[in-house]
């Protein structure tokens, strides 16, 4: 339900390591290969998947990749149908999350 994307040049040297080591808090990893990542993490409220990926342009550039998804859990489904329309507040859990993720994503980012 909140889905964003991120795109940022990297240096040719770049490792997806460099991230993992940051990106403790985002739940947990599965690589899938050694250019993508996947996070997954289930709270109360909200579910979350982030995918970095690493993809080299035609030009020669190498781009690291952000995906991320914050999709309101059952439990927010739930109360949101049963309370409607105070119940929606429910909502603002994954909202938020997105919100800090891309707070995180853009100081990482800048970092590397």
């Amino acid at each position: 339900m909140f889905n964003g994307f991120s795109s940022r040049k990297v240096n040719s040297t770049f490792e997806l390591n460099k991230i993992e080591t940051q990106a403790y808090s985002l739940g947990a990893v599965n690589r899938i290969s050694e250019n993508r990542f996947i996070y997954k993490k289930s709270d109360a409220f909200y579910d979350q998947e982030v995918v970095f990926s690493l993809n080299k342009r035609e030009s020669g550039d190498l781009m690291l990749n952000t995906q991320y998804k914050f999709n309101p859990s059952i439990l927010s489904w739930i109360i949101g149908i049963c309370f409607f329309p105070i119940g929606f507040l429910a909502f603002i859990f994954a909202y938020n999350a997105k919100n800090d993720f891309e707070s995180f994503l853009h100081s990482v980012l800048f970092e590397l």
